[in-house]
């Protein structure tokens, strides 16, 4: 399984890319929302970082509600900066939350969290 990080900063996408690499999980990033419904289709994904600002006026959360109404349960975490945001707060009562990932984090510990997700050693 793969983890996709969706986030229109290139520089954390080659960021995360590299830190998941390094624990032996391949992963999948995306700057913009253009390929994610056919990534998520077509790609064994185990777990999704979603960036709040996705810029463009479209927030994490709303793309996340998107795709839980369409039947997702896929594990996910929302990436931000501003993690008090009542957006941010509302994904949290969403299906497949598993947290809040506040800027600046350690990316050591994200990959722990995220990595029994995709390597199917969750409960």
């Amino acid at each position: 399984m793969k983890v996709l990080i969706v986030d229109n900063d290139p520089s954390m996408c080659q960021l995360l890319t590299m830190a998941f690499s390094h624990a032996d999980i391949e992963a999948l990033a995306i700057g913009s929302l253009a390929s994610l419904d056919h990534l998520l289709t077509n790609e064994d994904v185990g777990a999704l970082l979603m960036d709040y600002h996705l810029g463009g006026g479209q927030s994490g959360t709303e793309v996340l509600k998107e795709l839980v109404d369409n039947g997702s349960s896929l594990p996910f975490w929302l990436v931000t900066g501003t993690p008090d945001e009542l957006g941010v707060i509302e994904a949290s009562s969403l299906k497949g939350f598993q947290g809040i990932v506040a800027k600046p984090f350690s990316i050591k510990d994200l990959v722990a969290e995220v990595a029994p997700f995709v390597k199917g050693e969750s409960s």
